[in-house]
């Protein structure tokens, strides 16, 4: 959904980004993992995340909180609005609507 707007690296950067800026608030990411193969990238999550224990989700917010802060830094409102309106982001509750905004 990211990669479609603004390219599979850029998107790997500014994930990359978020983890990073989530751990330094304390989130646990580690096992969080970004490969790149040729010309596409991939991400491995941690096997706790693959579970809804709430420290799992926590971490994953964490890092869902950042992405939203460098997108809205990079692209206004623009790809903010288009994660909040995908259906499957939504049910999973990663952002409060306040963020989302």
């Amino acid at each position: 959904m990211i990669a479609e707007v603004i390219g599979s690296a850029a998107t790997a950067t500014v994930l990359r980004r978020s983890a990073r800026r989530a751990a330094a608030a304390g989130a646990n990411v580690e096992g969080l993992a970004f490969e790149r193969t040729s010309f596409e990238y991939s991400y491995v999550l941690p096997d706790d995340w693959r579970t809804s224990s709430p420290e799992a989700m926590n971490a994953l917010r964490a890092v869902a909180r950042e992405l939203l802060v460098i997108l809205r830094e990079l692209t206004g409102a623009v790809l903010v609005r288009r994660l909040y309106a995908n259906p499957d982001l939504k049910s999973a509750e990663l952002f409060e609507r306040t963020e989302a905004q």
